[in-house]
């Protein structure tokens, strides 16, 4: 292991960076591209459900890609699959641009998905490698601040790419984005030492997984994970239709709005990294779901009586931004598990909120454009289902700290 990134002690800015670029790989490879997808219907001849079918596939691609690399990592290290995993992710980056054919490009995409993952699950493994407790509640926190920077970046990128040059231009950045990360990678040490990692191949990982999703406490982490992301990702996909459809603002507008809403959850991230020195972690999650409900339910109330615009802004300040310390909470509590799993468990926790938020896309708009209840009804189930997740499987094991050691003593079996 990595001397200056041992258990407990400061991690350096540029490290940071580097896993938090790492975990920017979905809004990268998502965000960058979507001022490119009205010139593909045009160029590719293609439909506008199968250029958006370009979008599904990437995001099953990283959900069912982290199933993969996160075990991988545990039985490898970290380093090997991560480089293999971004250079990978360069070489269907390649593809992708270099494709004129719409078939082609939704299979290269969802490639480009599973590749993609490596950088996304196995930073959060490295981060457990090298820190626990408040400092990992941290390191989530900044991660998720630099994640919150790529929707803001990736899309003013993808656009102003498309002033001087095409879309294929948005592919070819993004495979020199996965050259850079793989040459870091090359220059990483291993943060998994040999002793730890898990023989036994295919078998021992179904062990792995067997073992985390039978423990109460991190299945509820992971069922959280899934109902609050699926919430927030129906602002994700609903917003557009929100603000230009229904309140009839221009693509620019909405997008300074969408940016806006970016920037306070970047600086809600900020406040749960200083938060996490003075509020327990645990403490920290529940807050923040209470938030997301109480805003969620007046969200819908206000929608319901078609509220005007400014009132919705204020609302999904309220309500959108407490994905930053909910994930970081929620990852750091069920991340305390031992080293040689923290790959799976990423995995899983991973998986379980990208598989949500592909689920939940086709159905913000299954009323129509100029519809949001079924945005808004969407979010507010996501987030109290999340509540009753909560108080079902988290809290009741935060009565004694013995209790989370169950992943631990079950590894071991």
């Amino acid at each position: 292991m990595n001397d200056s990134h041992t258990q407990g002690s400061k991690l350096s800015k540029e490290f940071i960076f580097f896993l938090g670029m790492l975990t920017a790989m979905a809004p990268f490879c998502m965000d960058m591209y979507f001022p490119s997808l009205p010139s593909l219907t045009g160029e590719l001849q293609a439909s506008a459900p199968m250029v958006q079918l370009t979008i599904t596939t990437t995001m099953v691609g990283m959900a069912v890609g982290q199933l993969f690399f996160g075990p991988l990592s545990d039985t490898f290290g970290r380093k090997k699959p991560l480089i293999w995993g971004m250079a990978l992710c360069a070489i269907t980056s390649i593809i992708c641009g270099m494709t004129s054919n719409i078939s082609l490009l939704i299979v290269t995409r969802f490639f480009q998905g599973i590749t993609a993952s490596a950088g996304i699950v196995i930073s959060k493994a490295i981060a457990r490698d090298c820190v626990s407790g408040v400092t990992l509640t941290q390191v989530f926190a900044l991660l998720m601040m630099v994640n919150g920077f790529a929707p803001i970046v990736a899309p003013l990128i993808g656009g102003q790419i498309l002033i001087f040059s095409t879309w294929h231009t948005v592919f070819f950045l993004l495979a020199l984005i996965c050259i850079a990360l793989t040459i870091r990678s090359i220059t990483q040490k291993e943060t998994l030492p040999k002793d730890k990692h898990i023989s036994g191949g295919f078998g021992k990982t179904k062990h792995a997984f067997k073992v985390l999703c039978s423990n109460s406490y991190f299945l509820g982490n992971c069922l959280l994970g899934w109902f609050s992301f699926g919430a927030f990702f129906a602002y994700i996909t609903g917003s557009s239709f929100l603000f230009q459809d229904i309140y009839g603002l221009s693509a620019q507008t909405y997008s300074y709005i969408f940016g806006g809403l970016a920037l306070v959850t970047v600086f809600v991230s900020f406040l749960a990294k200083k938060g996490a020195n003075v509020v327990a972690t645990n403490t920290m999650l529940w807050i923040s779901i209470a938030i997301s409900v109480v805003g969620s339910i007046l969200f819908f109330i206000a929608m319901y009586f078609s509220a005007p615009l400014w009132l919705s802004i204020l609302l999904l300040v309220i309500t959108t931004p407490t994905v930053a310390p909910i994930g970081a909470a929620s990852f750091s509590l069920s991340m305390r598990v031992d080293p040689s799993m923290a790959g799976s468990a990423s995995a899983l926790l991973g998986f379980f909120s990208q598989a949500s938020a592909g689920l939940m896309a086709p159905f913000v708009g299954i009323a129509g454009s100029h519809n949001p209840m079924p945005m808004a009804f969407i979010m507010i189930f996501g987030y109290v289902a999340a509540l009753v997740c909560y108080v079902l499987f988290i809290h009741p094991k935060h009565r004694g700290p013995e209790d989370l050691e169950d992943l631990k003593r079950q590894a071991r079996a």
